[in-house]
């Protein structure tokens, strides 16, 4: 499971904390659920075209870089959320607090746990001529898919009819 370190001012690492705490869950927890809540609506922050925009600078440097563990699949989904929609994990964090904890915390203690889980990853790589491609596919597979035993854990998935046959799919094995 890969380590990374996110920044957090003191008011979003102390939100988390009070969540973790009211909750019964870690801070992990908390931080991946609204990273996967930001993921769900990935249409309303994707920017093309730009650098990545980080959180704010602080002149009382209020940051504190916290250490976190993600399964290699949540690994992937964030730094691709990252990539395509060119916002640090740390900024979404910042953001997800303010827009998505006050509902995640009703909804965990109404009993109502709605963890939008993307288990399934895959990603395509192929080239067309010249061209070179790279395909992220977050979600579940339409239906059951055939795999073969690819090395390291990997699968290798038959590719959806609608991507070129010259397209090498590779899935990352799950949680």
């Amino acid at each position: 499971m890969p380590v990374t370190s996110i920044y957090m001012h003191r008011r979003t690492r102390t939100a988390v904390d009070r969540a973790a705490i009211r909750l019964g869950k870690s801070r992990r927890d908390i931080i991946v659920n609204l990273l996967m809540r930001v993921m769900a609506r990935t249409a309303s922050y994707q920017r093309t075209f730009t650098t990545v925009k980080y959180q704010a600078d602080d002149p009382n440097g209020d940051w504190r870089p916290f250490c976190i563990r993600f399964s290699g699949v949540e690994y992937e989904f964030f730094t691709d959320l990252r990539k395509f929609c060119k916002n640090s994990v740390s900024l979404f964090v910042a953001i997800a607090v303010k827009e998505y904890l006050p509902g995640l915390i009703t909804e965990y203690e109404r009993g109502i746990y709605n963890y939008y889980s993307y288990r399934e990853y895959l990603v395509a790589q192929g080239s067309m001529g010249k061209i070179h491609c790279w395909l992220s596919c977050w979600g579940g597979h339409r239906g059951p898919q055939k795999t073969k035993p690819l090395r390291h854990g990997h699968t290798r998935s038959r590719a959806p009819s609608t991507l070129s046959a010259n397209f090498r799919m590779l899935s990352l094995p799950g949680p």
